[in-house]
């Protein structure tokens, strides 16, 4: 099952590879799609692991993915079955 998304910052779309989360403590900084942040408040996050058409891993911020499609149909087509 091949799940495509899209990091709506950017607008690049990606393969999903997994999805997981980050635990950020107070004075450390997060990093997602190797882009340096300033800092983050305490907490956890979820974060998935995408790579580009070379194969390339990148870690995202779920809250900025959209699912475009599973296996060629979108989650619409999935969910009215």
């Amino acid at each position: 099952m091949a799940t495509i998304v899209r990091h709506t910052p950017s607008g690049r779309r990606f393969v999903l590879v997994g999805c997981g989360y980050s635990s950020v403590s107070p004075g450390r900084n997060g990093s997602a799609v190797n882009k340096p942040q300033g800092p983050i408040d305490e907490g956890e996050f979820g974060l998935a692991a995408v790579c580009d058409e070379d194969g390339k891993v990148y870690w995202c911020e779920t809250r900025e993915l959209e699912v475009e499609n599973v296996d060629g149909h979108t989650p619409s087509e999935w969910l009215k079955k």
